[in-house]
C-alpha cells in the first residue's frame, strides 16, 4: 500500500468507533504535497459530514492553516500560543510563533520578498532538564530579566487569545 492509502485505511480504522474526536499526531508528515492536500480535504470532508473533532498535532503551520480553527503553539512541551487560526496567522504575539510563522513559504513572490526571516539562535533547552524561567528564554531576542527567573502564564490578551510570554 502507498503512504497514501495507508492513511486512509488509518483514518478508516479510527472512524469505524463512530469517534467525536480524533488525535492526528504528524498524519501527512510522511505524505508527498499532492497527497497531502488530498488528505486534508478527506479530513475537512469528514469532518464535516461526521461533525468530528481533530487535535491536529503537526510542525508544519501552512498545513495547520487549511484544517484548525483554533491553533496552540508549543516550546519544549508548554502551550506558548493558543487562538483562533485566523487571529494567530494575522498576528503573532509569542516570538516563538512569530519565529515559526516567519519561515513558513509565501505564495505571493513580492510579499515574500519583502518580509525578513526570524532565525532562532542558540541550542534547543532539554526538556528533560529546562532552564529556570520561560523554557523559550534562552533563544528569544525579547528576553529579559524576568523572563530569566518567571515561567508566565497562559494569560488572555485579546478575545480568546492566549499568550505566555511577560513582554507581551
Amino acid at each position: 500500500m502507498s503512504g497514501g492509502q495507508r492513511q486512509r485505511l488509518g483514518i478508516a480504522r479510527a472512524l469505524a468507533c463512530d469517534p467525536k474526536l480524533i488525535v492526528c499526531d504528524e498524519p501527512i508528515s510522511a505524505l508527498d504535497v499532492s497527497i497531502q492536500a488530498q488528505i486534508i480535504n478527506l479530513f475537512k470532508e469528514l469532518q464535516s459530514k461526521f461533525n468530528l473533532t481533530y487535535l491536529f498535532i503537526a510542525h508544519d503551520l501552512a498545513v495547520v492553516r487549511h484544517i484548525a480553527k483554533t491553533i496552540g503553539v508549543m516550546y519544549l512541551g508548554k502551550i506558548v500560543e493558543i487562538t483562533k487560526a485566523s487571529d494567530l496567522y494575522d498576528n503573532p504575539l509569542h516570538p516563538y510563533t512569530k519565529a515559526l510563522l516567519s519561515a513558513v513559504p509565501l505564495i505571493d513572490y513580492h510579499k515574500e520578498k519583502k518580509r525578513s526571516r526570524i532565525v532562532l539562535k542558540g541550542d534547543i533547552p532539554s526538556p528533560i532538564n529546562p532552564p529556570p524561567g520561560c523554557p523559550f528564554h534562552p533563544r528569544c531576542a525579547e528576553a529579559t530579566e524576568i523572563c530569566r527567573r518567571k515561567m508566565p502564564q497562559l494569560k488572555e490578551v485579546d478575545s480568546g487569545h492566549k499568550v505566555a510570554c511577560h513582554n507581551v
